[in-house]
């Protein structure tokens, strides 16, 4: 009788602490989910649209694609004309929603050229168009693709979302010869940086990591600002 109420207690004292470390645990979770916003400024709205932010190391970014301007078909080149404009993938709205518009550099970059580690381009005030250092600053932090299938093809290797980035894979407009056409939605991500070489980011559904590639100016690819 005494082994069987000893066991008891020890059962119990067991399950009690297994329920604390549970609940420390989640406690846990709950704050780490809280922090991925950045500190003050969970959202904001620019242009009549609501961006989410993310805390990544000492960078505070938009959590989605940048989505502002007026739409222009892709066989039309952006020009200087005091108005943001943009590409949807497959001259379809309905994309720019989900995943963000597609931009020329010079167009980005609000036609400066300046080449500056803080180039403000067609970003918020407050926010700027991303060095390529920076933009691979992020990788430092965890994975950055959007988990599952909703978006990404598969098999979306080492799709975690760890870094809370949530790259979404809006595709580019490809500009040069003989142009004017869109390709790997839901396949490929690409994110423009200040780089007067026109560096961008890319990502892809077959492969973990990102890397950098060089593209043309007047290719159309997706951006994130990152704030001041």
């Amino acid at each position: 009788m005494v082994m069987k109420t000893t066991k008891r207690i020890i059962n119990l004292s067991l399950l009690m602490i297994f329920s604390l470390l549970i609940t420390s645990c989640s406690k846990d979770y709950d704050a780490w989910k809280e922090l991925k916003n950045c500190p003050g400024i969970p959202s904001f709205m620019y242009e009549g649209q609501l961006y989410n932010t993310v805390q990544i190391g000492t960078q505070c970014w938009m959590a989605e694609n940048l989505n502002v301007g007026n739409q222009v078909t892709g066989t039309v080149e952006m020009t200087d004309n005091g108005q943001i404009e943009k590409y949807c993938y497959n001259n379809d709205p309905e994309n720019c929603k989900i995943y963000g518009g597609l931009y020329q550099w010079n167009e980005i970059m609000n036609y400066t050229n300046e080449n500056e580690e803080v180039t403000q381009g067609i970003c918020p005030e407050g926010w700027h168009i991303p060095s390529l250092a920076e933009l691979f600053y992020v990788d430092d932090y965890g994975e950055l693709k959007e988990a599952g299938f909703t978006h990404w093809i598969k098999p979306n290797n080492g799709a975690t979302n760890s870094s809370g980035f949530t790259a979404l894979p809006g595709g580019k407009r490809i500009g040069s010869s003989p142009g004017n056409y869109f390709i790997n939605l839901r396949y490929s991500a690409y994110f423009w940086s200040t780089s007067s070489d026109i560096y961008t980011k890319e990502l892809n559904a077959g492969h973990e990591g990102s890397w950098s590639v060089k593209v043309e100016a007047n290719d159309g690819c997706s951006i994130r600002c990152v704030k001041d």
